[in-house]
């Protein structure tokens, strides 16, 4: 349990440091390729947290609980490529 709480524990830090880093910039918007790079990195990072923890620590017993949680392994093992085509085009 205790590396499913460290790699966590990375996760939410690389999150969270992006997000103070983007914001104590100069203060200028965005560029497109920002928001992209953004995306790409947030979105793996905030799915593979909510994945984990739905894992492990809820216990699903019924027939449409395990099948969400089967269903979030499935895509949890495959988002990777659609998530850059989706968002480079």
């Amino acid at each position: 349990m205790a590396p499913l709480i460290i790699a966590n524990c990375i996760y939410l830090w690389c999150i969270v440091t992006i997000v103070i880093k983007r914001y104590k910039g100069t203060g200028e918007i965005m560029t497109n390729q920002e928001w992209r790079l953004f995306y790409q990195t947030t979105i793996p990072c905030s799915f593979k947290l909510f994945t984990q923890f739905y894992w492990y620590f809820y216990c699903a017993t019924t027939k449409a609980g395990q099948a969400i949680q089967l269903l979030l392994l499935v895509v949890d093992n495959g988002y990777h490529p659609f998530l850059y085509l989706t968002i480079n085009r």
